[in-house]
């Protein structure tokens, strides 16, 4: 396995995993297997896999669209947030811990601490709610334990682990689905219980002894054993040690991608035994496949997905995520409405997962509207209906000049950087400058303009003439570096130079096309000390390489962020910004009367 990309075969395990559950992947496995002593096709063992109870799992899901009003041929930001929301297990639930106790767990440790990772996973079990078997293996492999709720026997057993011999993870298994179904026959549980059953395999090698023909690949061997495992309803969860661990085997031997641990070291070990055994004391979503309708009258901007889908079906997009934080997931894209009217954004949307223990759930999304009409939202038109003590503005134009904005922009024959200048044109024109078209006789606003590289270079400070606004924009260098964070800050130095002004409203729109030179945590420090001068922060993303999360955390609000994927599309953001700047708030509900 020397060189071995384990991300890389990670992704891979979870594409195959997707394709069919019920499926041996890679080519480990094929041709005929026994069943704990029945003869069956692998593929067949799978396909007969147990059916789950429901999951007690909950997601909490939203849908929303912004803007909601929009002119035709702009865009709309369609973002689906799903936060799962778990109990306390209450179901019984029988583990076999399977323990590597090979020759090769006798150097560095490995053993000691595999047994004291054992015990620290013993110390954390509900034995009125738990009991847990002990095999271990080397050249054959030994019940150390029947299915037990006594703690301190079990520890005894454990203690009493000697290495020896070689690896052979097929009896190992194989002895592991015995006592899954020894305790089935048993009477521990009241009638009608049904526990849950979870193998949870230890090794830090690769299947060597035993089963099969002198030309059998061990590899094959050891899938086939999983495969046998997990057909008869166990769950099965892997940890892989060392080096010399064969990672490929172990990981897609386990029942999903959230249950193989890689252990690089013995020391590892007790921290991922305590994981697995807040796990199954609180069972957690491990993958969600969100499945997303749009309609007939709305565009899908494939290159806009945050994440990128994993697959689209005419006007169904799907994602499938093998990862769920606690917090949730979000998924993020543009529409562009190719139709006048009221319309929902899609025709449904559904996340359907499943938990640790491969119980199924799901849940839908709210289908959330946009009005779309033939004229743009003018600052001119808007602004009569904006809180008159909202009507005048500050605002800082915080551009990114580093390097990589003399790229060309996506979709068209100027670089980013001229793109961004021509935006930030169409912004001022929008404002009330003097000499801005869009100022119909008042001049009440104020633009200033910091570009930033490596360093920060304030071109302007604030000014309510037009003409030396475009110059200042017209004049920004060019350099090394993104350090956003110096932006910010010089952006709120710039407000901290005149007190506030009762009415007037306090904005930095900050353009960038990369990630920070610094790390995350100074940029929002930078944010927090702007924000902490009552100003309001409007976060402009152009490409694909930019950090989405960062630049919605700088803004403080996901509907202040915006990701523009050409020129075009920064131009028609600019030009939204110059309406909702100067009303922060949001525009005035039209279903109620103007005060």
């Amino acid at each position: 396995m020397t060189g071995l990309n384990l991300s890389g075969l990670l992704e891979a395990r979870r594409l195959s995993f997707r394709l069919v559950r019920s499926v041996v992947v890679l080519g480990l496995v094929y041709g005929i297997a026994a069943t704990f002593g029945q003869g069956t096709l692998v593929e067949d063992v799978r396909a007969q896999g147990p059916t789950r109870e429901p999951s007690p799992c909950v997601l909490h899901t939203d849908k929303v669209a912004s803007p909601k009003r929009l002119p035709l041929g702009e865009r709309t930001r369609v973002t689906l947030t799903a936060r799962p929301e778990c109990p306390e297990r209450a179901e019984p639930l029988e583990v076999v811990l399977v323990i590597d106790n090979s020759g090769s767990m006798a150097a560095d440790s490995k053993l000691t601490l595999a047994k004291r990772a054992a015990s620290t996973f013993l110390d954390q079990t509900d034995f009125t709610i738990t009991r847990v078997g002990i095999v271990t293996f080397h050249t054959t492999s030994l019940v150390v334990s029947q299915l037990s709720a006594d703690g301190a026997g079990l520890r005894t057993a454990v203690d009493g682990i000697v290495s020896q011999g070689s690896t052979n993870i097929v009896s190992a298994l194989d002895d592991a689905g015995r006592v899954l179904v020894a305790g089935r026959n048993d009477s521990h549980w009241p009638a009608g219980s049904a526990p849950i059953e979870v193998v949870i395999l230890l090794s830090d090698g690769r299947h060597t002894a035993g089963g099969g023909d002198p030309g059998d690949d061990p590899r094959r061997l050891a899938s086939a054993a999983a495969t046998r495992l997990r057909a008869g309803g166990a769950i099965l969860a892997t940890v892989c040690l060392g080096d010399d661990c064969d990672r490929l085997t172990m990981s897609l031997a386990s029942s999903s991608p959230s249950l193989y641990f890689d252990s690089p070291t013995a020391a590892d070990l007790v921290d991922i035994y305590e994981k697995i055994a807040e796990r199954l004391r609180r069972p957690t979503v491990t993958e969600i496949v969100v499945r997303d309708v749009i309609p007939d009258n709305m565009r899908f901007l494939v290159n806009t997905a945050e994440p990128a889908p994993d697959d689209i079906r005419g006007n169904e997009v799907i994602w499938e995520l093998d990862s769920v934080p606690e917090a949730g997931i979000e998924i993020a894209y543009w529409l562009r409405p190719t139709e006048i009217g009221i319309w929902p954004t899609n025709v449904e949307a559904e996340a359907t997962f499943h938990d640790i223990f491969e119980r199924p759930g799901s849940a839908m999304f709210p289908v959330p509207e946009v009005m779309v009409s033939h004229f743009a939202f003018l600052p001119v038109m808007l602004r009569e209906r904006c809180d008159p003590k909202l009507r005048s503005v500050d605002v800082v134009l915080l551009l990114d000049v580093s390097s990589s904005m003399r790229l060309p922009a996506v979709g068209g024959d100027v670089s980013k950087r001229e793109a961004a200048i021509r935006a930030a044109h169409a912004f001022v024109e929008q404002m009330r400058l003097a000499g801005a078209a869009g100022a119909g006789g008042t001049t009440q606003d104020r633009v200033a303009v910091i570009g930033f590289d490596a360093s920060v270079h304030p071109l302007i400070a604030f000014s309510n003439d037009a003409a030396a606004v475009r110059g200042a924009l017209d004049a920004l260098p060019d350099g090394e570096g993104t350090r956003i964070d110096l932006g910010l800050l010089a952006a709120r130095d710039l407000f901290n130079s005149e007190p506030p002004q009762a009415g007037r409203t306090r904005a930095i729109v900050l353009l960038t096309d990369g990630r920070p030179s610094t790390g995350d945590d100074e940029v929002l420090d930078a944010a927090r000390a702007a924000d902490a001068r009552g100003t309001t922060i409007f976060s402009v993303g152009l490409g694909a390489d930019v950090n989405p999360g960062l630049l919605r955390s700088v803004a403080g609000d996901a509907a202040r962020y915006r990701a523009a994927d050409d020129a075009a599309a920064l131009r028609a953001i600019y030009r939204q910004l110059a309406v909702e700047v100067p009303c922060p708030g949001g525009r005035h509900d039209w279903s109620q009367s103007w005060p």
